[in-house]
């Protein structure tokens, strides 16, 4: 039956090969069977000729090709159901990869999703698929593939995901004067796709890929790619929705290039600080508390058994934690995924596009690595980077105090050090009897010193959870700076009506 409904919507043409893709993803919605077979789909589509690529091109440009470019490859490096790459020179001399929308795209798929839509109306009113809305469905689906069909919001991510690269990540350059919603002209990445590397790798050995990139170092090279995608989906939250063999590129140096970028995520704050807490907490062995957030990352629907499904969360993955130590290979953040989303499913269930999306990009993730080195552990990655992060946010804590208030309290920092380190020993009572006793002189700087401390690191968190940025969390240390010149007072005033 799954492979039947794949054969069908791959005849169909490319708003329902585009629905299956869309459906392959919602895991929390379809039998794995199914998924399976979907993400089969294939796209076999014959190329556009040249004389309507030309016409395309000067219709939407206002120029002929001669016109706009200095070479013009009239064979398409690939074509698919949407769209034809074809390789180019600028006027100016440089090489660009020219994306070129296929004629009544949009026509088509509009009239589709019109279709779609009417039939979505009878299965809502005769409840067939029960709490979820097929028309609510349909609408996602619409909005989610027109991001793909508009080229415009295509350059923009790849702007975006530019902008915040790393130094061995590669997004290539939009070239925003030859490019339209249905013409997308970018820097030709000159490299290899990991598919491509992978299959030389798999038939010819590493010797063999070598000699195609010599600078080729696989731990180095997936080590790159791990740590791009992660800054992608954790610290950025916005992150390419697509990142499949064919889309990556193996670059000199062991550079990593991102193409292709018609699909993208970008999760809110909340939603990343929620996939944050639960990677991070997982990676450093916290289970209860990553599933924990975990279990937020659902919708809870009017049918929903959410309590089933938390109590199976908490279960399952403390199990699944527990026996990495004796099969490390099957075991992976993204493995637990399937078996969370088909509780989903049992218990009435949803998840977000975006959440959806980022659980592709992270099992995209997972697979690449063991398509060259089966050896490569994306746990151990995960771990390292949870280290390095958390070092990070402790150094910001610590470079907060680099303001004017920072730099007052450490010249005293020598003075008072003992009495810091005798805080613990020590709670605010037993500080405000010494006060009264002995004066304030010490005690009250060594007081303040700590209450600053404890509100400055309490805000710096928190601030960071919510997503503030550096400098409006040091605008706001002026606060605990203040409450702690406030205990000042009061201590002082403590020891004046005691004398």
């Amino acid at each position: 039956m799954a492979f039947s409904v794949r054969r069908t919507l791959e005849s169909l043409g490319m708003t329902y090969l585009k629905l299956g893709q869309f459906i392959a993803m919602r895991h929390d919605m379809v039998p794995a069977n199914y998924i399976t077979q979907l993400n089969k789909l294939y796209e076999s589509v014959p190329a556009e000729s040249y004389d309507s690529i030309s016409r395309r091109v000067k219709q939407e440009l206002g120029q002929s090709i001669e016109e706009l470019f200095q070479w013009f490859d009239p064979v398409p490096i690939a074509a698919a159901s949407v769209a034809q790459v074809h390789k180019a020179t600028t006027k100016g001399g440089e090489l660009v990869a020219v994306k070129v929308q296929r004629s009544g795209v949009n026509r088509d798929f509009a009239s589709d999703i019109r279709n779609l839509t009417r039939i979505a109306r009878v299965v809502d009113a005769f409840k067939l698929l029960k709490s979820i809305s097929m028309q609510d469905f349909v609408k996602e689906f619409g909005d989610y593939t027109s991001r793909e069909l508009n080229f415009i919001s295509e350059g923009q991510t790849a702007d975006r995901l530019r902008r915040n690269a790393l130094s061995f990540e590669v997004v290539p350059k939009i070239h925003w004067e030859l490019t339209t919603s249905r013409i997308l002209t970018m820097t030709f990445l000159k490299g290899n796709s990991f598919a491509k590397v992978s299959q030389i790798i798999k038939e010819h050995g590493l010797s063999a890929a070598k000699g195609l990139i010599p600078s080729l170092d696989l731990t180095t090279l997936l080590n790159n790619l791990c740590n791009a995608v992660l800054n992608q989906l954790f610290n950025n939250g916005f992150f390419h929705g697509d990142p499949h063999p064919g889309n990556i590129l193996v670059m000199e140096n062991n550079s990593v290039g991102f193409v292709d970028f018609g699909i993208f995520g970008n999760l809110s704050k909340e939603d990343l600080i929620i996939t944050n807490n639960y990677i991070r907490n997982l990676a450093l062995g916290n289970t209860a508390i990553s599933a924990l957030y975990l279990t937020k990352l659902c919708i809870v629907t009017e049918d929903s058994d959410y309590d089933s499904y938390k109590k199976m969360v908490q279960s399952n993955l403390a199990k699944w934690t527990q026996s990495i130590q004796f099969d490390t290979e099957s075991h992976s953040p993204g493995s637990f995924y399937f078996s969370a989303t088909a509780q989903m499913r049992r218990d009435n269930l949803r998840m977000k596009m975006d959440f959806l999306l980022y659980w592709r990009a992270l099992i995209f993730l997972e697979s690449i690595p063991s398509l060259l080195d089966p050896s490569f552990k994306l746990l151990d990655v995960l771990q390292k980077f949870y280290e390095e992060k958390n070092s990070l946010f402790v150094k910001e804590v610590a470079d907060s105090f680099y303001s004017e208030e920072g730099r007052y309290l450490q010249q005293q920092w020598a003075e008072i050090h003992p009495q810091l380190l005798a805080l613990r020993n020590n709670p605010p009572t037993q500080t405000i009897a010494r006060v009264r006793h002995h004066g304030p002189s010490v005690d009250a700087r060594y007081y303040k010193i700590a209450f600053f401390l404890m509100n400055a690191i309490l805000l710096v968190f928190f601030g960071r959870t919510m997503g503030l940025s550096s400098s409006v969390i040091q605008l706001l240390l002026f606060v605990p700076a203040t409450l702690s010149l406030w205990q000042v007072v009061a201590l002082l005033r403590i020891n004046q009506s005691t004398s």
